[in-house]
């Protein structure tokens, strides 16, 4: 409630997700210049935070993906490969992988939900192909798709999960 608060990074030219972690720790990836691959960011507003701090990444990105923390890593997707999603150990200022996941079967994947092993997909074709469906991959193991939810052409680009009561 009350008035929002802008923070920005002056290393940022677009910003693209963002997660937070168990501490409260907001994580924003993005680009430092427009339209250009390999121009990766990321930051982490601390928690109770007044300025966004760069994070130095040991990983080539292309292009800024889903942020979120699984648990125990920030896991992060390379929206250039669309299958590929990395893991994060994070530590000051510096960002170490320690994982990677492969989305076997995906294409067209722009943002994924992690909870507990495993990860939904939505798999979308936003050109002209005969393809889009959710797709369930154990995490972070990967692999081939263990369930998939077939959908209509150019369907789902996103996830939303809410806890239903039992």
């Amino acid at each position: 409630h009350g008035t929002p608060t802008t923070y920005t990074d002056s290393a940022f030219y677009k910003y693209y997700f963002c997660g937070y972690d168990d501490k409260g720790n907001l994580f924003v990836d993005g680009q430092s210049y427009p339209g250009a691959s390999g121009d990766f960011l990321l930051a982490e507003l601390p928690k109770r935070g007044s300025a966004l701090k760069t994070i130095a990444v040991n990983q080539t990105i292309g292009w800024p993906g889903e942020v979120q923390w699984d648990g125990k890593y920030l896991a992060i997707q390379d929206q250039s490969f669309g299958t590929v999603i990395y893991q994060f150990a994070i530590s000051g200022s510096q960002a170490t992988k320690v994982g990677t996941t492969n989305l076997g079967g995906a294409g067209g994947v722009h943002q994924t939900w992690i909870q507990g092993g495993t990860l939904i997909a939505p798999n979308t074709c936003l050109n002209s192909c005969d393809y889009s469906d959710a797709l369930f991959y154990k995490y972070p193991a990967g692999g081939s798709a263990i369930k998939k939810i077939k959908k209509s052409v150019r369907g789902p680009l996103g996830v939303v999960v809410s806890l239903a009561a039992k």
